[in-house]
C-alpha cells in the first residue's frame, strides 16, 4: 500500500498498518516506523514512477 496523505498515514500506522510507500509534507512529522517505507515525494508532487515501481495493491489518495 502507498499512502499519499499525511493525515491518513498517521491513522494507518495507529491501526497497525505498514505501507511500502508514502508521501511527505513540509513541516509534518512522520509516524514512528515510517522510515522503513519508500518516500515517493511530497504530497503535491509525488513520483508516479516510484509508486509504480513499488507495485502496491492499493494507493490511498484523498483527492
Amino acid at each position: 500500500m502507498v499512502v499519499l496523505n499525511t493525515e491518513a498515514l498517521a491513522l494507518f500506522y495507529q491501526l497497525g498498518g505498514e505501507p511500502v510507500g508514502l508521501a511527505t509534507a513540509p513541516g509534518t512529522a512522520l509516524p514512528e516506523g515510517a522510515e522503513s517505507a519508500e518516500n515517493v515525494g511530497e504530497i503535491q508532487a509525488v513520483s508516479l514512477e516510484k509508486i509504480i515501481a513499488l507495485k502496491p495493491d492499493l494507493v490511498i489518495d484523498p483527492k
